[in-house]
Parts: structure tokens; C-alpha cells; sequence
């Protein structure tokens, strides 16, 4: 194992790096990364219980209902982590428009044991979820982002577990270098 040359910076407003520019897993790294999604407001007021929007938000919705078969509640969670997240589940689907919602929201409350599954941390829940819009016109689209999210947040917000990572493209887009 090769050793990494860093860039450590005494600056709490800037990232260590390695010499290639790339952020490296350190703690004053980590620190700041959670100071700054705590305080992006896309974020935060989802998770400020004393924000007016938190109570609409998925967390808020999350928190008071559960993970619930009702719906209208589900369907509102959906929409916010889609929203909030930004994960376009509301433009796809076998016509575009919210069909991609709807059939992703179908799956969720079809799945059996969803709440004992979810407090396990089972994996295939993610691949349901995910897979949930595959079998329409749009064949390849597998919502990976979008699950992780509603399986992370619903753990987090519901259960007061933390089962599952969030994937995006942030996470795509740097995990082939650290795992090289």
C-alpha cells in the first residue's frame, strides 16, 4: 500500500487534500462537510423541528406518522426527499409527469414488513425502491439516488437507526478514486 502525500491546511474553511486536490477522510474534513449541509438551507429546514416548513418536510412527516401505509402521508414524504433532493423521481415514469412518483409510491406501500425490514437494514429494500420505475417505457432507469435517500431518511427520521448510506453522485463521482 502506497502512501498518500497530503495537503493539510490549518484553515477550518478549507478541505485537506491530497496533492492531486482531492479531499481526503479526515476529521476537521468530515466537520466541516456536516457544518456545511447542516447549514445549506435545502437541508435544514427539513431537519429544524422549530422551521415552519419541518413539519411538511419528509423528516417531520417521518417522525410524527412513522413509517406509514396511509397514502397520502407516504406520497408526501416521497415528494419531499424528491424535491428537497433533487432526485427528478416526479418527471419520470411510462409518460413522464408524476407516474414515476406514483408507481415508486406503489412499490413502498406494497412492500411487506417494510418497517421490520427497514429497522433490520435490509439491502433489497434499496433494490426494490430502486427498481420500482424499471419496468416502464424508460426500461434502464433505476432510482439507486432516490432510495437510498427514502431508506436512509425513513431509518433516521422513524426508527432512530442509521442503516443505510446515501448514494448520489457525489458519491459516484469520487468513490472510484478512493476505492483505486
Amino acid at each position: 500500500m502506497s502512501i498518500i502525500e497530503k495537503n493539510i491546511s490549518s484553515n477550518p474553511y478549507v478541505f485537506d487534500t491530497n496533492l492531486d486536490g482531492v479531499p481526503i477522510f479526515t476529521k476537521k474534513n468530515l466537520d466541516f462537510l456536516h457544518a456545511i449541509i447542516e447549514n445549506d438551507s435545502n437541508y435544514r429546514s427539513s431537519q429544524d423541528i422549530n422551521d415552519g416548513y419541518y413539519l411538511s418536510s419528509y423528516a417531520g412527516l417521518l417522525n410524527k406518522h412513522g413509517i406509514t401505509k396511509d397514502r397520502d402521508i407516504m406520497k408526501q414524504i416521497i415528494k419531499s426527499i424528491d424535491k428537497i433532493n433533487s432526485t427528478h423521481l416526479s418527471s419520470e415514469g411510462p409518460t413522464g409527469g408524476s407516474n414515476g412518483l406514483e408507481i415508486t409510491l406503489d412499490t413502498i406501500i406494497n412492500i411487506i414488513n417494510i418497517e421490520s425490514e427497514l429497522n433490520w437494514g435490509n439491502p433489497e429494500i434499496v433494490t426494490q425502491i430502486a427498481n420500482a420505475v424499471k419496468n416502464t417505457t424508460r426500461k434502464n432507469k433505476v432510482n439507486f439516488s432516490f432510495a437510498t435517500k427514502f431508506c436512509a431518511y425513513a431509518c433516521i427520521n422513524a426508527l432512530d437507526k442509521d442503516n443505510y448510506c446515501i448514494y448520489d453522485t457525489v458519491v459516484q463521482n469520487i468513490l472510484p478514486y478512493y476505492a483505486y
